[in-house]
This record gives C-alpha cells, structure tokens and sequence, in this order.
C-alpha cells in the first residue's frame, strides 16, 4: 500500500510545470499577503502580469479566493529567507509552493479515501485511493499550483467527520470540526459551498 500511495505522490511531485495565469494570480496574491496587502498592484507587472485580475477603487485584485495564497505565505516566507528571489525562475518558486498546497492535501486526501473504503468495505481501501489518485482530474491537478485539491481535501475530510459521527457515537466536536473544514473549503474555493449544502443537508438528516 505504502509503495502505491508513494508512487502516486512522486508522480504528482516530479515535474516542474509552466506557470500560468491562474498560478500567477494565487502567486501574486500570496506575495501580497506576505507583505500585508491584499491588492496585487506590485506584484503583477511585466512577465507575472495575469489576467486573473480585477481593478478596484484605484487597486487591482487577484480574481481568487484567498485560502490558497494564505495556506502558501509560510512556504513563501521560508523561501525568501533562504534567500530565494521571487521574480527569479518563477516556475520553480511555484513547483515549491505546490508541493505544500496541493501535493501534500493530495496525499492526505487518498488516506482519507483509503481509510474510508476500508470501513464501508474492508479490504477495498488501497484500490479506491490508487483508482483515485490515478484515474481522475486529481492527478493532473495535484502537478499544478492550483487551489482544487486542498479545496477538495477539506471538504472530503469534512465528509470523513460527519460520516464517522454518523456511525459511531454522537459527538457534536466532530460535527463542528467539519463546519471548520468546509468553512476553510470556501475560503479556498468558493464554489465548496455547495459541498456545505450537501454536506449540512447530511449533518441534520
């Protein structure tokens, strides 16, 4: 199992990709709110300009939700430290952050699809994680600094606490640690609030 789940990480770890403008608008957002700022006028000009923007009462706005570039400020921080140039190799400073944003979420996301088809069906974890991690949209998405698979790891894992709640014992702890989660979710991507629906729907049934 270890050797499956590891090979899925390396694929999803290995290759540097192009940047792009949905990157360079989480990436400018993060320089952003490294420095304190939540408008990105310094930080998308010349080669990082994207289009992923909007302008705003004499500021321009990374046309994102914020969790990703928050969740990748630590990363960003360190890496500056160490004294690397953020408008340098741009495509390896992003291959950095993505390997805390979205390679690791992927890889907690298939121990959650492990350990829960273990439960519904013992036996059956290891196959649905590598049918997951291989043979859906989380393998090319989990190679890109995008913000789908943290978003999706959250609200999974939200799903994971009201299912156990579900069928264990009553434990209302869990149920407001998955409200904690799918809150994040959208702060990731708004549209995981239609996951909070669903999910909220489940919660009180």
């Amino acid at each position: 199992e270890f050797a499956a789940i590891a090979a899925l990480v390396f694929a999803y770890a290995y290759l540097i990709q192009p940047t792009g403008e949905n990157q360079e608008a989480h990436y400018a957002l993060t320089r952003a709110l490294a420095d304190g700022k939540a408008y990105i006028d310094d930080y998308a000009q010349g080669e990082l300009a994207t289009v992923d923007s909007t302008r705003f009462e004499e500021h321009r706005y990374a046309a994102k939700a914020p969790g990703l570039a928050a969740f990748s400020v630590p990363v960003y921080v360190a890496l500056e430290a160490a004294g690397v140039d953020p408008t340098d190799h741009v495509d390896r400073v992003l291959w950095a952050l993505h390997l805390w944003t979205s390679v690791l979420p992927a890889l907690v996301l298939l121990l959650l699809v492990r350990d829960l088809a273990n439960r519904v069906e013992p036996g059956l974890g290891i196959a649905s994680a590598v049918a997951l991690g291989g043979a859906t949209l989380l393998l090319p998405f989990a190679n890109l600094y995008f913000s789908h698979v943290l978003a999706a790891t959250l609200a999974f894992g939200a799903y994971v606490l009201l299912h156990r709640e579900r069928h264990g014992s009553t434990d209302l702890r869990l149920v407001a640690l998955a409200g904690l989660l799918l809150g994040l979710g959208v702060v990731v991507e708004y549209p995981i609030g239609l996951a909070g629906v669903v999910l909220f729907v489940y919660a009180i049934a």
